[in-house]
């Protein structure tokens, strides 16, 4: 363990951050050009070291939406606290991510997009025990297509990563009939002619 910490401080001085996603104060920073990634909240990432991870290494990503109801009470004549009737609700949210990795030291990096609960009471003239609708709270569609945003960019970063890992086929080139294998660019490895 100690032998990895020291490593991946390399790794994170290597680190070239080319795109950000996240919430309010944890943030995926990806590495475009070498396929790794980090989960972290910290300015200084030499200082944090946060795990430097590679994108074939993310085996699925998902967002979990949780919610907390609450029953709102008054207090009767002695004082006590009563439900109203009907019941009434204030619901609170929190959305967390959940990338799945394959990883010697773990399996999985969960973290909450938000940092306060995103509370939902219902609207002025709906009836009173439903629970409320957040699809028309506004801080709730932010945090949901941010969360929607950060699964897409993980599963379409992994599987370009895996494909670009891929062995390249043999094919024959349409120039000078070789079999041959693409190379870096492209092109027939006999001609140069491009594939």
């Amino acid at each position: 363990q100690l032998a990895y910490r020291e490593e991946n401080k390399a790794a994170v001085a290597r680190f070239n951050v080319t795109r950000t996603v996240g919430g309010d104060s944890i943030k995926i920073l990806i590495d475009e050009d070498a396929n790794k990634f980090v989960v972290t909240s910290a300015r200084n990432l030499q200082e944090a070291n946060p795990d430097v991870i590679d994108i074939s290494q993310v085996t699925g990503c998902d967002m979990d939406v949780r919610d907390r109801r609450r029953e709102e009470q008054r207090k009767d004549a002695e004082g006590k606290y009563v439900s109203y009737n009907p019941p009434r609700y204030r619901v609170y949210y929190d959305f967390y991510i959940i990338i799945h990795v394959n990883h010697p030291y773990f399996n999985e990096i969960e973290f909450k997009l938000n940092n306060y609960e995103i509370e939902i009471t219902p609207s002025t003239g709906a009836p009173l025990n439903r629970i409320p609708n957040p699809e028309f709270n506004n801080e709730y569609k932010e945090y949901d297509q941010c969360g929607q945003e950060i699964v897409e960019i993980m599963t379409n970063v992994r599987q370009q990563a895996r494909e670009d890992a891929a062995p390249k086929a043999a094919m024959k080139c349409p120039y000078c009939g070789a079999t041959t294998v693409p190379n870096a660019s492209g092109c027939c490895e006999f001609c140069g002619g491009p594939l």
